[in-house]
């Protein structure tokens, strides 16, 4: 529904939790300046104990080939893109109760002809690893495995088809 409602031409995503860093809008929107349609960057990782380190997600991105597969490295508070691309490729899979964002990223990562990808190297958000995280929670453990079947299956042929994504109109 933001998505939908926003009048801005480049969106960046929070969650309720998480905080973005001092110059992160700004590093990224620079390179956005620069013709690209997708740019993210690292991302610290806090802990309960107010600990902040490097996610791990970023040692892995560093050392990937950057090819389709390369979306499951990106942490879904480090991106800003542009609104156009929900134009060619859709919205978030409302149906997804989680990993929605990595399944957006894969149709993104895709069709990497259509779009420019890029990255900065500066610390773009802090995520609050706690207790409470939706994704840690007993009932979604319960179903991971189902759940990232399905994710996959729906990776997998949203590649080739998107004729059931909704799209932005």
């Amino acid at each position: 529904m933001g998505i939908k409602a926003s009048r801005a031409d480049i969106l960046v995503m929070l969650d309720a939790d998480d905080m973005l860093t001092d110059n992160s809008l700004q590093i990224r929107y620079e390179k956005l300046q620069q013709g690209y349609d997708f740019v993210h960057g690292p991302v610290l990782d806090l802990n309960s104990k107010g600990e902040k380190k490097r996610s791990s997600l970023w040692k892995k991105w560093k050392k990937c080939k950057r090819d389709a597969s390369s979306y499951q490295f990106v942490h879904a508070q480090s991106v800003m893109l542009r609104k156009d691309i929900h134009r060619k490729i859709g919205l978030y899979d409302v149906l997804l109760r989680s990993k929605s964002d990595r399944e957006l990223w894969a149709r993104i990562f895709h069709r990497q002809n259509q779009f420019r990808i890029s990255f900065v190297k500066d610390y773009v958000a802090i995520y609050r690893r706690h207790s409470k995280q939706m994704h840690r929670s007993k009932e979604k453990m319960k179903v991971n495995t189902q759940l990232q079947n399905h994710v996959l299956r729906t990776i997998r042929k949203r590649a080739r088809d998107l004729s059931d994504v909704e799209m932005l109109r």
